[in-house]
């Protein structure tokens, strides 16, 4: 591993070494990740840890970072100067309205990188991940809260989980979006 610690690697299991080393570098980085952010969202951490591909986690916490230093940077939702400061009572505030904000943030941004405007694009399968990682994080947060009036404000219509809808409906959501209590299915 480049810069890191040496590993000593003892498998017992069917996965080859190299797929072991992978993985135990992938864990290393969402660990880095997971310090960066704000400590309210441990039980998230354990959730995705146990129930989330190794690389899924990696990109998730990616993806939360990066919503976190948005929410710091463009928006007025918080007073932390970092993620890892970022309180709880901030994240309760956050609407569906500031999630679609940053989505739509997400398909075209700058930043300034060695004193150069650096231009990032994002293509619909990188803003679906994105969404994604929102959509589990209020999910996992409003759960364990059990709080179904912020679930609800957090998921907008773009977040609708269509899974369960027949086909004929796709279209119907797709060009005429309700809000997520006037959906009877």
């Amino acid at each position: 591993m480049a810069g890191g610690k040496s590993v000593k690697l003892h498998n017992k299991s069917d996965k080859p070494d190299n797929i072991i080393l992978k993985e135990h570098e992938i864990v290393s980085k969402c660990e880095e990740i997971q310090e960066q952010l704000p400590d309210f969202l441990k039980g998230f951490f354990r959730y995705l840890k146990g129930d989330v591909l190794s690389k899924t986690r990696f990109a998730y916490l990616g993806d939360i970072h990066f919503f976190c230093r948005y929410l710091i940077e463009e928006t007025d939702l918080t007073e932390a100067t970092d993620p890892a400061d970022i309180k709880k009572a901030e994240f309760n505030k956050i609407k569906a309205s500031d999630i679609n904000e940053f989505l739509d943030h997400c398909r075209e941004y700058r930043v300034k990188q060695n004193g150069q405007d650096v231009l990032y694009q994002n293509g619909s399968r990188t803003l679906a991940r994105k969404k994604s990682s929102l959509s589990v994080l209020c999910c996992r947060f409003c759960k364990t809260k059990r709080n179904h009036r912020h679930y609800h404000r957090c998921i907008s219509e773009r977040f609708l989980r269509i899974s369960r809808l027949p086909r004929y409906l796709y279209q119907v959501i797709k060009y005429n979006p309700l809000p997520c209590h006037e959906l009877s299915v």
